[in-house]
Parts: C-alpha cells; structure tokens; sequence
C-alpha cells in the first residue's frame, strides 16, 4: 500500500492505522521505510494506536481526546503513566511484562486436529500431515504474515474444507461438518460481519443459537463487557473503526462458542479498549491470532507456531514473543523441553537492556528443529560444550554447523532462521546476543569515525554479515560452566554474569584482530603474518605427511621457538592443534563421499591406521565418523 502511495510522488503522506495487522519483523521493516521518507524531505501524519514502533521514527507527537487536542510534544511525552492512563493510551515500548507462554502439547487439547492437509488451487500445499491441538485457555498462534494462520482459523471452524485430517474436541472424535456449530470466528474485516440495523439488533442474532432464557442477559452483559452500551441503538455502520472492532468480538463471544477464535481482534483498539478485551478473553479456552505483542503478553497462555508438522510444530517452544522484544527488561526464564521430545530446558537471561542469553541442555530422544523469529540484536557469540546443531539464517543458502568444543560469532541483520539439533550427543550450548550499540559503548571511537559506528574488526555499515569459528580452549569451558549455573535474581547475580559474558566476547574479538595479540606478543605485525600464513598454507597443503615444527620452521624462515609463538598469538592454537582442525574439516568433506573407505580416508588425512582417525574424530567432534556418514547420508535423502 505505501509503495503504490509513494509512486504518485506526494509531498505530504496520512498514514492511519498503517501497522495494524503487521507481524513484528514486518512492523520494522514499515519503521525503517517511513524513516527513509522522512529524510526525503515529505511531511508525515501518522495516526496509530500502536506507539512502540514509533520512538525513532516521529519529531513530534499530538495526542487528541474526543475531538480535542490535549497534549503536544516530543515522542518522550508518551512516557508519561498518568497520560497514558487518562487518555487510553497504549504503551510506548515493548518491555512490559509477559507470562510464561508455555509451547502447545501435541498429544492433549480441546481441539485437535491430527494429518491435516490443505492446499490452495495451483498453489504448494500449506499444511501437510500437520498435527496439533489447541489446549484449555487463551492459546496465541503465532507465525509471520502469509504463514497460513487465517487459513487454520477458516479450517478449524468449517468455513473451508480440509482435504485430509481428523477431528477431536476434548479427546472424541468429531465430523468436520460440526465444527461451525462448536467454534466461532472473528475475521479481519470488521465490515463483512456487521449487517444489521442496530448494535443490540447484530448482538440479539449473534445469540439466536443461546437458549432464549439466557439470550437478553447475555446480550446485555457483552454491551456492558465492551463498553458498547452507550451506542446500543446506532447502525453498526456508523461506528468508528475500533468500536465496530470490538462490536464483532461482542458478536463472536456473545453465542457462548466452545472455542471462539479472534483473528487480529485488536486492530483500532487504544490501551482503554484493550484491556476490556483482555478481560472478555480471560473468560474462555480461545484461540488468539494477533501480531499485538501486548495483547498477547497480557493474555495468552499457551504459544502455537506456523509452520507445524507432523510432529505437532518444529518449534521446542515459542521464542516469537520473546524475542520480538527489544529485551528491555531484566528477566531469567526456564522453559522446559517437552517431554515427547526428552530432557532438559532452555533458559533465557537478559542480566541488562541489550545483552540476552539462551543457555540450552537437552537429551533428545530424536532430532528436534527449531525456527526462530528475526531480533533486534544482530551480533551472536555462540559456544557449544556438547553435542551438534545445524542451522541457517534466512536469506542465505549456506548450512552452518556447530559441534562439541566450537565457537562461534556471527553479526547479520537477518537473524531469522533454522536450527537442527541431532541426538548424538547430549546438547549444550550458550548462545550471547548483543545490542552492537552496547558493544561500542566499550571503545573509544577513532578520529573520523561516526560515533557509534565502531568496533574493532566488524562491520558496521552497508550489508552487515561476518560468520567467524574457532575452538573453545580450556578457560572459556570453565567460563560456560560458570555461567550456565549462575542466577540472574539480585544486582550483583546480573553484574556476575555481565562480567562473564564480555569475557567471551572479548575472546572472540581478539580471535577476529590477531594484529592486537601479535602487538601485545612484541611480533613485527606484516613479517610474521606473512610467516604464518605460510606455515599455514604448507600444513593445509601436506596433510597427509606434514612436515615436522622443526622443517616447518626453517621452510618459513624462522626458529621453532619464534613459529611457536607467532603461531599461537596469529592463530590462537598450536601449530598441531591447528592442523587437527584442518584435517577434521576436510574429514567431514570426504565422509559425504560414500566411494570412500574410513580408511581411505584416514590414509589421505596422515593416519596410518583406521582407528587411529576414528579415535582422532571422535575425540574432535564427540561422535565416531561412521555414525557421522550415516547422518550425512540421511539427511541427502
């Protein structure tokens, strides 16, 4: 809609309402446009109930009350509690408190739907042998725009047909052809639903199907819920946008359905509005699909994600509303891995604004994929201690994996994506996401650079994307364990582990700049990393009879003593810790190959016997190289 606005070139854009029924990722996407046009030089009005998206995009901000303006000012105006609470206004960031939103059991639920298929006319099916079920209480289905969630809504309620699956409403089966009696529905479109004379008339026929004895105290009660009693006698079509919003989810709860499902309820609502929408929901077992970050914080239970399979959803938990937070606010939260898929948990830590901390020990009882949202902090450090996972960033077509005794940085503006984690081994792993503006807030800024444009060694401008991996070496491991058993409750706790997490980071950085170690060491900089570079090339070239520390040596020129320590300052890894690596991934490379005998393998990699390359990758990696080709193989079919 912006773009076909924009191509007429105007010079003054109206925006009303312009984020509503956007997903999180897009709702910035929306930000980041509207500040593109705004250095453009056009004046913009926008007119919205939803503030959060706004902070860094709007100059001045207007807030009006029955047809009055009665506040003026910069965006901080809207911080102020007591004008919020007068004039109904909505929250100004999305740092307000959420429940534990616990993931949706597969196997129990109100209603469940097992095998179900469906796909539109000359179009890739969207639900295939997905199985999942809708618990007891207020149930938010997540999932971002075009994922299918409109789609489920019309399914689960007999408005489409599937074309395969089965039914069951509290654990009995059921025939599809029940369901519109059972459920009810609150579409997007406010004005399809609303088609009689008057407010009471559309709420009286909405609960035609209510015993008659119930019928005039339940249309009453819904007036009074919703605050439509002063507009009873109106034709609905005169109402303003939220009052006919909240006039349809009057319509959809005032029939008493066993399960009411309310798609975008809260478009055109203001914080007032909001929270009488809240309370009607908390009154039955519902079935949510709201982009609204608060709505759901303040009113959810349970979290469904899009896409499901066959499994009951790829997702262990539900990290959408988490992370679709800008961590604002202080928290340490332990989800635990559902049983149907093994042991263990996930834990998040926020010890401060702009610093998160998955920390994650699972067994599986079989391989698990997880699918997270884009996040608003681009910068990762990864550490795995056991186990191994697979994963990819949205947009891009490589498939990166993380093993036992691995580390990792990654800076990326896409950080939604797919991970794997493979039942080898039990997993554990601690995943630090940074705000980059908290990172530079560590540096004096050099002469030139923009403030806040600077961290040694990564890019800070234009397509931001540096994926770097090295080994663990012992003192990180004591580190991880440290971390993994610390508590985030009282201030000290969060500056522990603030502490902790910049020493990792700091580690990693100086992985990223080898020229401050080779500094540090007395080394001349260019000389020496010319002689490594070298020494590498020879090693990566002659791994299957390297030559000795002391031919390495006089091939690059130097004494043993000086490789050894250039080497470790460069590469921070000895010279024979360096060609392991280099001989597992190329290991790796060739275990794909099933032409290849392991030994064969072991024979091009320098190891004269079989078991000796085996114990050498399972040592490295935790798992044998014969199981590792199994996995290889199954996951090519």
């Amino acid at each position: 809609m912006l773009a076909s606005i924009m191509s007429l070139a105007p010079r003054a854009l109206v925006l009303d309402e312009l984020s509503a029924n956007l997903d999180p990722s897009a709702t910035r996407d929306l930000a980041d446009r509207i500040a593109e046009i705004k250095r453009a030089g056009l004046a913009i009005l926008i007119v919205d109930h939803r503030l959060y998206w706004l902070g860094d995009v709007v100059d001045r901000a207007l807030v009006m009350d029955r047809g009055r303006l009665v506040a003026e000012g910069d965006f901080s105006l809207l911080a102020d509690p007591e004008l919020r609470r007068a004039h109904g206004l909505r929250n100004v960031r999305d740092d307000y408190p959420r429940p534990h939103l616990m993931p949706v059991n597969g196997s129990l639920g109100h209603l469940r739907v097992e095998n179900l298929c469906f796909g539109y006319r000359n179009a890739p099916e969207l639900f295939h042998g997905a199985t999942l079920s809708v618990p007891s209480g207020v149930t938010a289905l997540l999932g971002k725009n075009g994922a299918g969630k409109t789609t489920l809504a019309r399914l689960l309620t007999g408005l489409s047909p599937m074309d395969r699956g089965r039914l069951f409403f509290r654990n009995r089966p059921i025939a599809p052809r029940t369901l519109l009696g059972r459920t009810g529905i609150v579409l997007q479109n406010v004005d399809h639903q609303l088609h009689m004379q008057t407010v009471h008339a559309e709420l009286t026929v909405s609960a035609r199907s209510v015993r008659p004895a119930w019928r005039g105290t339940l249309v009453e009660e819904h007036l009074d819920l919703l605050g439509l009693r002063p507009m009873a006698g109106r034709h609905p079509q005169s109402l303003s946008g939220g009052e006919k919003q909240r006039l349809v989810i009057a319509c959809g709860m005032v029939k008493q359905p066993d399960l009411p499902i309310l798609d975008e309820p809260t478009s055109g609502l203001d914080g007032r509005n909001l929270a009488l929408v809240i309370a009607l929901v908390r009154r039955a077992a519902v079935l949510l699909i709201s982009h609204d970050l608060e709505l759901i914080g303040a009113s959810c239970d349970h979290a469904l994600r899009l896409p499901v399979g066959a499994e009951g959803g790829e997702s262990m938990i539900d990290l959408y509303i988490h992370q679709q937070s800008r961590f604002n606010a202080c928290h340490d939260r332990c989800f635990p891995l559902p049983k149907s898929r093994g042991s263990g948990y996930l834990r998040s830590v926020c010890p401060r604004r702009g610093m998160l901390l998955f920390l994650e020990a699972y067994q599986l009882h079989r391989e698990m994929a997880v699918t997270t949202s884009n996040v608003m902090l681009p910068l990762g450090f990864s550490y795995c201690l056991s186990g191994r996972v697979d994963w990819r960033v949205e947009g891009r077509c490589e498939q990166f994996t993380t093993q036992r005794g691995e580390c990792e940085l990654l800076l990326t503006d896409q950080t939604s994506g797919k991970s794997v984690y493979w039942t080898d081994e039990p997993v554990v792993t601690v995943n630090i996401l940074l705000c980059p503006k908290l990172l530079q807030s560590y540096f004096e800024t050099p002469p030139g650079c923009p403030d806040n444009a600077y961290i040694p060694g990564l890019p800070m401008e234009g397509d931001r994307f540096l994926y770097r991996k090295g080994v663990i070496p012992a003192f990180i491991q004591s580190i991880l364990k440290q971390l993994m058993r610390s508590p985030c409750q009282r201030a000290a706790d969060k500056l522990l582990i603030q502490s902790k997490v910049m020493e990792l980071v700091a580690f990693q950085l100086d992985q990223l700049d080898p020229s401050d170690r080779t500094a540090e060491a007395g080394l001349d900089n260019s000389a020496d990393q010319a002689m490594i570079t070298q020494a590498k090339s020879i090693l990566k070239a002659n791994m299957q009879s390297p030559p000795s520390l002391k031919s390495l040596a006089h091939l690059v020129g130097t004494n043993e003593t000086k490789l050894k320590k250039c080497f470790s300052a460069v590469c921070g890894t000895t010279v024979y810790g360096y060609l392991t690596a280099c001989r597992m991934q190329r290991a790796c490379e060739l275990l794909e190959d099933r032409g290849l005998t392991l030994s064969q393998i072991g024979f091009e990699l320098g190891y004269s016997e079989r078991t000796h390359f085996s114990r050498a990758f399972s040592r490295y990696y935790g798992i044998p190289p014969s199981q590792y080709r199994k996995r290889c193989l199954f996951k090519q079919k």
